[in-house]
């Protein structure tokens, strides 16, 4: 499976292990084109809900790669620092990001 950069979803993304939410950072170029990003998203939850109840995020490197990730993964990836090989939410409920109710498993 090709992922982005930990580094790349860290520098792109604030997350609150609380609430589960995941917003998109102010980017820090100074360009025009940076200054109306951050007015439409800077600070915007970054997601959306899919037809089978988890969250996404569809993100693009600084190479302009594009990725479609459930967030509960890239969360994961931003906490540890590596890619989960199984990762579930512990009260069944798959739009429930937080830190608390995600936990790594060896069971699909």
């Amino acid at each position: 499976m090709r992922v982005p950069s930990i580094e790349h979803l860290r520098d792109a993304l604030e997350y609150d292990p609380e609430t589960g939410v995941l917003k998109w950072k102010p980017k820090q170029g100074g360009t025009p084109q940076d200054a109306r990003w951050n007015g439409r998203n800077a600070g915007v939850p970054a997601t959306c809900l899919n037809t089978h109840g988890y969250i996404h995020i569809s993100f693009t490197d600084p190479d302009g790669n594009r990725f479609k990730l459930r967030a509960h993964r890239v969360i994961f990836a931003i906490v540890e620092g590596r890619w989960p090989v199984i990762l579930d939410h512990r009260n069944g409920v798959r739009n429930d990001n937080r830190w608390e109710n995600l936990r790594e498993t060896n069971t699909s």
